[in-house]
């Protein structure tokens, strides 16, 4: 028999209230107006049009065939020829190719931004700037980005794979405990789509301001991460170990 336990985040290196990283702090009751400062920073460093209305989509992670580029890209650019007004912000390395890929969006596209590079600064500012996060994976064993993305108020654009699956619930199927948008053909097609339908819910601002606090209200830290091995342990008959120990 398996069981399968999440990994954890560390709540106090990645806490919209404290991050040194970020133009300006907040929390749920006041991430409207943070995210809003923290995204125009982001934007004029940048260089994208700054524009509090213009949904930005963050994406952060290694430049592999895993995490989905290979969908994400042609997304991104089908989306940017419609002329809509959506903003993508991505920082990653690896594969040469993919950085040079992602190099030419610069130069080229009006609405796209890329960072080659590992930079946790840029990163958790990106995090804290974006509107959305998308992790369009291939394969995810569980994924970190995610939770991330809920903990600074990023509504997560995913592809139901792996740990994906166990923490992101579609807020179109499931409207009451829905925290992100998910889609399940790897396709660049399907990956537009869901960005799409995330983009228009972003100005629906009252079901916005639901899923950003319901996703920040979350707890993915490593406590609950240990408290699910604790009651795993006890049940397989291990010695009890008291709750709140681990």
């Amino acid at each position: 028999k398996v069981s399968g336990i999440l990994n954890g985040i560390d709540t106090n290196l990645y806490n919209p209230e404290t991050d040194a990283f970020i133009t300006r702090h907040y929390n749920q009751d006041t991430y409207a107006e943070g995210k809003r400062v923290c995204k125009e920073a982001l934007q004029h460093e940048m260089g994208l049009p700054v524009d509090p209305d213009a949904p930005l989509i963050g994406f952060v992670g290694r430049l592999a065939d895993q995490k989905g580029l290979d969908i994400l890209l042609p997304a991104m650019k089908a989306i940017e020829k419609e002329k809509r007004n959506v903003q993508w912000v991505l920082l990653g390395t690896g594969d040469p190719k993919m950085e040079e890929a992602l190099k030419a969006l610069n130069n080229t596209t009006k609405n796209i931004r890329t960072y080659i590079g590992f930079n946790t600064a840029m990163a958790q500012k990106i995090y804290a700037a974006s509107d959305m996060f998308a992790m369009p994976s291939a394969f995810e064993p569980c994924g970190l980005g995610q939770m991330i993305a809920l903990r600074y108020g990023s509504v997560p654009v995913v592809r139901g794979v792996g740990g994906l699956v166990d923490t992101i619930t579609d807020v179109r199927l499931q409207p009451h405990r829905g925290n992100g948008f998910k889609f399940n053909e790897y396709t660049a097609e399907k990956m537009k789509e869901t960005a799409l339908a995330a983009v228009e819910a972003y100005h629906n601002k009252a079901l916005w301001d639901v899923l950003v606090r319901r996703g920040m209200a979350e707890d993915h830290s490593w406590h609950s991460s240990a408290e699910a091995y604790r009651k795993l342990y006890t049940r397989l008959g291990s010695p009890a170990i008291p709750s709140g120990s681990v």
